[in-house]
């Protein structure tokens, strides 16, 4: 019936009618009165309008809290944000394209032979040399 309505804009055309209202319809048919069903008609309009109202309201409660928040939700991204492009710039001053050729720690000079193993054997070189200059 309004089914592309309600997918177009839920909230905006939903509204909870009151199971009572079944007794005003009733009573208004059946005195055949023009006015009463007019009448049972802008009730149920004024319902759906204060029920809007109320949602609107409530909705701008939630807002006045929701906006601070995330602005300052956004304010500690863009600190964390500029850290990490300085951490990168770093990074691409100290491994110019990406690669590392060597590893110094101390006097230990640990030199990267393309995979894990070379690493290891490397570390291992290096550590024997050191032992013996020691």
């Amino acid at each position: 019936m309004h089914g592309a309505e309600y997918m177009e804009n839920a909230l905006e055309h939903r509204s909870i009618e009151e199971e009572g209202d079944n007794f005003g319809d009733m009573v208004a048919n059946l005195s055949g009165s023009e006015y009463a069903l007019l009448k049972n008609q802008a009730e149920k309009e004024l319902r759906k309008l204060e029920t809007k109202r109320k949602q609107w309201e409530a909705d701008q409660r939630y807002l006045s809290k929701a906006i601070p928040e995330t602005k300052q939700e956004i304010a500690g991204l863009r600190v964390i944000e500029k850290k990490a492009e300085n951490t990168l710039s770093a990074l691409d001053e100290l491994f110019p394209g990406g690669k590392v050729d060597k590893i110094v720690v101390g006097k230990r000079v640990l030199r990267i032979c393309g995979r894990n193993e070379g690493l290891y054997q490397g570390l291992q070189q290096d550590d024997l040399r050191s032992r013996s200059r020691g």
